[in-house]
């Protein structure tokens, strides 16, 4: 008898290649090419094969560890191929994919025609023309250059020879003079506009929650909000434009007591102390009458004024007047009442993001991740705190550790809500730009008129 074996070898591709950028199944992924070149130089672990003639079978491949891939929209398709003693043939392949994902490289101009002053390597001033009211601007050209080879197109929202004007005109900022309120919470609307765009609008107390600082807008109103203890504070805004005209409003906000209470089934509702996590009950002395002369007296069971009372719906706490005359007559009433809260949580977002680039008229940037087109930005938990020290639940728009594309305007924007128990709800913003460049770029031009 004769024994043949028509068993063909099993071929173990490798699982990943240098350059690697992003898979799309076990045999097909992207890489970036060479930083600065216009193709990839990769490196892979060679495939092996096992044969169940236990030889070793001999393994071909059409490309091989450290060869040149260049850029294409379509994948490369490495093969390989093992033959065993007995003429079996087995295969496998894999795919890759080369893509460009390197930046052009932007080299802005150094100075422009009307030189002033220098204030950055991407900044400086300018003079109007002699005897006029604008400047009429000349630069050199920015130019480009790509890893690609292939000079890449560039373009300007403003070109040499563009016409800059003076602007000496400041944003507008209306705000109410005096908010009177008995309410721990105050909301009002303030309203800034300008002749060019606002840029950048900020209030001098940290209580207020914060507003996009990057607007942008000709006219825009804001709705604004704050938990403010009692007494009087005064809130300044301050809003800057496109050339750092500066405009602002003051409000003056006064805070009465925050003792006031309402009816409801039956039931009084007391509001707790500002701050506190319950209610100091003060009360005064029940009318008592009787039909003859002589003291009568009276007494509170078991709370007594003065009492600090917890955060609680139901039941209700409950108080029984008695009172006696010197017959030892007696009468009692109940006063029934529950204590709730009705002050927000206040919570303070972060300031500082990872990735970080430049600030950009008082906006963050963060810079691109080394080699992708995208930024991976982390921020620190908002400082959250509520009166009741009861839990808070917190909600946002984006997480930490989310990626973004660049973007230059608008910019992204994180709102972070806190909610108590009771429902009351208050909110933070924070903004950041991303950069279209590595944090080993530099920033952008803009040129800016005193």
């Amino acid at each position: 008898m004769i024994s043949t074996n028509s068993e063909s070898p099993v071929v173990n591709r490798p699982s990943h290649s240098s350059n690697f950028a992003s898979r799309e199944s076990n045999s097909a992924w992207s890489v970036s090419t060479d930083e600065g070149s216009r193709f990839a130089r990769l490196y892979w672990l060679l495939a092996n094969a096992t044969d169940n003639s236990g030889t070793a079978a001999s393994v071909n491949s059409n490309y091989n560890p450290g060869d040149i891939f260049r850029v294409s929209n379509a994948a490369y398709q490495i093969t390989y191929t093992a033959i065993d003693e007995a003429g079996n043939t087995g295969y496998c392949s894999f795919f890759i994919k080369v893509q460009d994902s390197e930046s052009p490289v932007v080299n802005r101009p150094s100075h422009s025609s009307n030189f002033a002053s220098r204030e950055s390597n991407s900044a400086w001033s300018v003079s109007t023309d002699e005897g006029s009211r604008f400047a009429r601007l000349y630069w050199l050209l920015a130019n480009a250059t790509d890893n690609s080879g292939t000079v890449a197109s560039v373009n300007s929202n403003y070109n040499p020879g563009d016409i800059f004007r003076v602007n000496l005109e400041s944003p507008l900022v209306e705000c109410p003079t005096h908010i009177e309120t008995r309410s721990a919470l105050v909301t009002w609307d303030i309203t800034i506009s300008d002749n060019v765009a606002v840029v950048h609008c900020l209030s001098n107390d940290s209580r207020v929650t914060p507003t996009n600082s990057l607007l942008n807008d000709r006219s825009i109103t804001l709705a604004q909000s704050g938990t403010f203890p009692v007494g009087t504070k005064f809130i300044e805004y301050m809003a800057t434009d496109l050339a750092w005209n500066v405009g602002k409003c003051l409000i003056k906000i006064t805070v009465a007591e925050l003792n006031y209470h309402d009816y409801i089934y039956g039931f009084h509702r007391l509001v707790t102390d500002y701050g506190q996590p319950f209610a100091t009950v003060i009360w005064s002395p029940p009318e008592v009458e009787d039909n003859i002369e002589g003291p009568v007296t009276w007494e509170s069971y078991p709370y007594t004024s003065g009492d600090t009372f917890p955060l609680r719906l139901f039941p209700p706490y409950t108080v029984k007047f008695s009172a006696s005359d010197l017959f030892g007559n007696s009468r009692s009433c109940y006063v029934y009442f529950t204590i709730i809260d009705v002050e927000a949580p206040t919570i303070t977002c972060p300031t500082n993001i990872t990735n970080y680039y430049d600030t950009y008229f008082g906006i963050n940037r963060a810079a691109l991740d080394p080699g992708s087109s995208t930024s991976t930005v982390t921020w620190d938990y908002p400082t959250v705190f509520d009166n009741s020290r009861r839990p808070v639940i917190v909600t946002s728009t984006h997480l930490s550790g989310e990626t973004f594309p660049p973007r230059f305007y608008p910019p992204y924007e994180v709102e972070y809500t806190a909610k108590n128990e009771s429902g009351n709800k208050n909110s933070c913003k924070f903004h950041f730009l991303v950069s279209g460049k590595s944090d080993t770029s530099k920033p952008l031009t803009y040129i800016k008129r005193l």
